[in-house]
């Protein structure tokens, strides 16, 4: 708990969080080891917005209870596991992310490699800057009100795109 920066570096090992934990500044998970979500990370307070930073060679496994809250941002440039959760953070993805059935409250922005499963909606705006989005068959990236801006990138897949209440598609590209 607390406002200061800290990193976790797991490194050839699994380390897991149960129980509630708070970040109100900035927290990195790094090292080529495993962090599993099993309870509750909160972001943020009312004076500050929080961070959560994947390294590169980092796993970070949400668990069938797990979630994320508060004001702040899940920047993934490592290994992302995550289930039917909602994440009510910004997903910030720039590694490999795996969604199945997974809700995005605060919306997403890509240019690394998003596989989706199952339904996965986005119930604020979301970006396609860069990298795949792969909807793996039988899945569907749900837009509830909100817009999918594509910059760059691909869309790829044998999944669907369902747009609900007023959702737009936007490309913003050159």
């Amino acid at each position: 708990d607390g406002g200061t920066p800290a990193d976790i570096v797991a490194t050839d090992a699994t380390l897991g969080l149960a129980g509630l934990h708070r970040a109100e500044g900035a927290v990195g998970f790094g090292g080529a080891g495993q962090i599993n979500l099993i309870g509750t990370l909160q972001l943020g307070s009312q004076e500050t917005t929080g961070w959560v930073g994947v390294d590169t060679e980092a796993t970070f496994n949400l668990q069938d209870a797990a979630s994320i809250t508060g004001d702040g941002e899940l920047e993934n440039r490592g290994t992302l596991h995550a289930g039917a959760q909602t994440l009510c953070v910004n997903l910030n993805n720039a590694g490999t992310a795996h969604l199945v059935g997974t809700t995005l409250a605060a919306g997403f922005s890509n240019t690394g490699t998003l596989n989706l499963s199952g339904v996965v909606t986005s119930q604020s705006d979301a970006e396609l800057a860069g990298g795949t989005i792969n909807l793996l068959s039988g899945s569907s990236l749900r837009l509830e009100d909100a817009t999918l801006a594509w910059s760059d990138g691909i869309l790829t897949g044998l999944g669907t795109l369902n747009f609900a209440s007023g959702s737009t598609l936007a490309f913003t590209g050159s």
